[in-house]
């Protein structure tokens, strides 16, 4: 069985036949300088991977998640994909990010802005993060607090 997933956690490691670790170990420089994950990531890392394997039903609740996330979105104004649990919000001027993460944050909703040097001058976005135990309501509430507020700053730059 293939598994492709990522899991919450600190740093990065990677799984893979042993070719491909000895080679990373020796051509990749950030390894040089980096230092092993803690005992408690490795265990929260490994129980996480049971729980996908035992629980396949968390992936499939995380995937329907995702999709009608994005679906809500796109039902209120907002260009929108993924496939992931990771979606992203393109707002595109830094300081719009930032205003749109703030007001949201005010109203409850924490999700990041990212914006340069992370991304590309002028690709700013919003950075939502799902997991598989939101609730539809929570998703549908949260999908249009968002919609309004980016809504809104897309009207004021219409204006400018």
């Amino acid at each position: 069985m293939q598994l492709h997933c990522s899991i919450g956690s600190e740093g990065g490691f990677v799984c893979g036949k042993q070719e491909l670790i000895e080679y990373l170990k020796n051509e990749s420089r950030s390894f040089i300088f980096s230092t092993s994950l803690s005992p408690a990531v490795m265990a929260a890392s490994i129980k996480s991977i049971e729980l996908i394997m035992d629980e396949p039903q968390r992936v499939q609740a995380l995937q329907e998640n995702i999709q009608y996330f994005c679906n809500c979105l796109r039902e209120a104004g907002i260009e929108v994909d993924s496939e992931t649990a990771i979606i992203p919000i393109i707002i595109g001027d830094e300081k719009s990010a930032m205003e749109i993460s703030r007001e949201l944050f005010e109203q409850g909703y924490y999700i990041s802005a990212i914006r340069y040097p992370t991304v590309k001058k002028g690709c700013a976005r919003l950075r939502v993060a799902l997991m598989s135990t939101h609730k539809k309501d929570e998703l549908k509430r949260a999908a249009r607090v968002i919609a309004a507020i980016v809504n809104r700053y897309k009207r004021m730059r219409e204006y400018e």
